[in-house]
């Protein structure tokens, strides 16, 4: 019965590439929708992880991976970025529990991806040193009380 049950309600989940969509039409996302990209993303970054800790010492093959990848989380892109402008607090309990350890390990995976690569700065900017962050942040836009901004929140 149980079984049964689950399969039905995964049967009525929407998919990443329908998340995805919502998000690109800037339509609200429900809680389920906010499950699914959260589940997406962790398994994206454990395959990333798990990439990164195979060729870790191969540069190229780990390129390649991650090449491949690409076809399989084609909206990963888009879920990223909308879940990483949603706030925590506004997801129920299990998916934020989900959320925060997909977004931890995407931080970890970042450090190694660099590390493995040999980049000293930033993964986007191998020649971007502190100084030049930190004169950056200086002169970035802040947004002032009254700005529009848009926040994604869950039901």
């Amino acid at each position: 019965m149980f079984v049964a049950a689950s399969m039905f309600l995964a049967a009525c989940a929407p998919s990443p590439s329908e998340v995805a969509t919502k998000i690109q039409e800037h339509k609200e996302l429900t809680k389920e929708d906010y499950s699914v990209a959260a589940d997406y993303m962790l398994k994206a970054m454990e395959e990333v992880s798990d990439s990164i800790s195979a060729y870790e010492n191969d540069r190229e093959k780990l390129v390649e991976c991650f090449k491949s990848m690409m076809g399989r989380y084609e909206d990963g892109n888009t879920i990223f970025y909308a879940l990483s402008q949603t706030d925590p607090a506004s997801l129920d309990e299990e998916t934020r529990k989900v959320y925060e350890k997909a977004m931890a390990l995407q931080e970890e995976n970042a450090r190694r991806f660099a590390a493995a690569m040999g980049y000293s700065g930033t993964v986007l900017d191998p020649d971007h040193s502190k100084e030049a962050a930190e004169d950056s942040a200086a002169s970035a836009p802040v947004i002032a009380a009254g700005d529009s901004v848009a926040v994604l929140k869950a039901d």
